[in-house]
């Protein structure tokens, strides 16, 4: 059973409802691709398992306005040129509609990467699933994984024989959410941490 499904649903819903005005902002900005990223980080905000209530707007203003405490945007759009294939390591319910947007402009990109994304194969509080995935649209755009593991984060001992081999034998890994950080911090492979 998932417990946390009509939060998820509502948390979904409630992004979806500002995707419209989001992606006018991202596509009127001077660098789309850097304000979809912020925007998605300002969607790390959407977690029950860190607090129960939270200010989206807030998130969404300061995210705009500050820049990254640890800033590898140029590193990151080096390696998005250079990678044929990403691995997207997804977090939270609401929070993936803001992850859509940056993989839209990430395939926006000169010669866009083969994109598959990651999520819970089993309901943990809020986190992604394959249902909350298909209810925001996300398959149109990547292939959607579970890790194999019913745990929090990624660590990669628990996780299935299949995600190790995608993990290691992709280009690129854009990894969200705090127990993924976490868990794979000292992976023997570099990550892209958005938070």
């Amino acid at each position: 059973t998932d417990p946390f499904a009509d939060v998820k649903r509502r948390q979904n819903e409630h992004v979806l409802d500002l995707y419209g005005d989001l992606r006018a902002q991202v596509e009127n900005s001077p660098d789309p691709l850097l304000t979809a990223l912020k925007f998605s980080v300002a969607g790390n905000i959407i977690d029950l398992g860190a607090q129960s209530s939270y200010n989206l707007a807030d998130a969404l203003a300061q995210c705009l306005k500050n820049d990254f405490a640890i800033n590898d945007y140029s590193a990151f759009r080096e390696e998005l040129s250079r990678s044929h294939s990403l691995l997207y390591i997804l977090d939270n319910a609401g929070e993936i509609v803001f992850d859509k947007l940056l993989i839209e402009e990430i395939r926006k990109t000169a010669r866009p990467p083969k994109i598959t994304c990651v999520v819970r194969k089993h309901p943990i509080l809020n986190d992604v699933t394959r249902d909350d995935a298909s209810f925001i649209g996300l398959p149109e755009y990547c292939e959607v994984i579970d890790a194999g593991a019913d745990v929090f984060g990624i660590p990669l001992r628990d996780c299935s024989q299949e995600f190790r081999d995608r993990f290691y034998a992709t280009d690129m890994v854009v990894s969200k959410g705090m127990a993924n950080f976490e868990t794979l911090e000292n992976a023997d492979r570099d990550v892209f941490f958005v938070l």
